[in-house]
Parts: structure tokens; C-alpha cells; sequence
């Protein structure tokens, strides 16, 4: 009797635990949905203040249990792209804390390559390009 108890709390717990990263997804999902208008649209978005913010606001809320640092890297790229004075530095620092943290994170390695492209540190984005390529040499072939 105790063990149905047990196995049921556990699977209560489960089930709760599916539930809040079913939301935060969701909430992912709408930080990332793409404006009627592509990408132009995305950028004029992303330069105006309370969308950005708005974006940026979903996806850290949709990071609540969930450890993807997918999240993180979107909102490099939104600072990436809206690219107003500090963008870059932060986008960096961003992108930066995720290779700390997963060193094995291609797509964290290419993001700092872009970033660092767009600062013009080309002996930086050579490392993290060639980081990236060691992790994911099939992806990184040399043409």
C-alpha cells in the first residue's frame, strides 16, 4: 500500500513537472513566433522597446524549470539584431555564459563566432568557429 502511495506521489510530481515545461515551451514559442513580414519585420520589432522587451520578457519566463539554454541564446541573437549601443557586449557576455556553462554547445560556439564578427575581433570569432568545428566537424567542413 505504501509503495502505490509512493509510485503515485511520484507520478504526480511527474506529470506537474511536464505540465510547467509544457507552459514554458509555450511561452518560448511565442518569444520566438516570426512577425507577418519576416525577418524586416522581426528587426523593426526588435528596435521597438516595449516588443523587444516583450520578447525578450517570454522567453526568460519560459526559462523557469527548463535548462535548455536555447532560450538564452535567442536573446544573443534579438541584441544581435537590434544592435543599439551595449547590444553586442551583452549579446556576447549571453552568448559567453552558455559555452562556460555547456562547452559542448555547437550552436553556443557559433553564436559567439557571429557576435564577435559583427564586434570586428576576427582572431575571436576564428576560436569560437574553430571551437564549434572540433565539436561538429560534418557540419564545419572546410569548402
Amino acid at each position: 500500500m505504501l509503495s502505490r502511495i509512493g509510485l503515485g506521489a511520484v507520478a504526480v510530481v511527474a506529470v506537474a513537472w511536464f505540465a510547467v515545461l509544457l507552459v514554458d515551451q509555450h511561452t518560448v514559442d511565442q518569444g520566438l513566433a516570426a512577425p507577418p513580414g519576416g525577418v524586416p519585420a522581426l528587426v523593426a520589432q526588435l528596435r521597438t522597446p516595449a516588443r523587444f522587451n516583450a520578447r525578450v520578457s517570454d522567453l526568460r519566463r519560459g526559462q523557469f524549470l527548463n535548462p535548455d539554454a536555447a532560450a538564452e541564446l535567442q536573446i544573443a541573437v534579438y541584441l544581435q539584431i537590434r544592435d543599439q549601443r551595449g547590444d553586442l557586449d551583452h549579446a556576447l557576455r549571453i552568448a559567453e555564459s552558455v559555452v562556460r556553462r555547456e562547452p559542448e554547445n555547437v550552436e553556443a560556439w557559433v553564436n559567439v563566432s557571429s557576435i564577435r564578427r559583427d564586434r570586428h575581433d576576427l582572431p575571436g570569432e576564428q576560436a569560437a568557429l574553430g571551437r564549434a568545428r572540433r565539436l561538429d566537424p560534418i557540419d564545419f567542413r572546410q569548402s
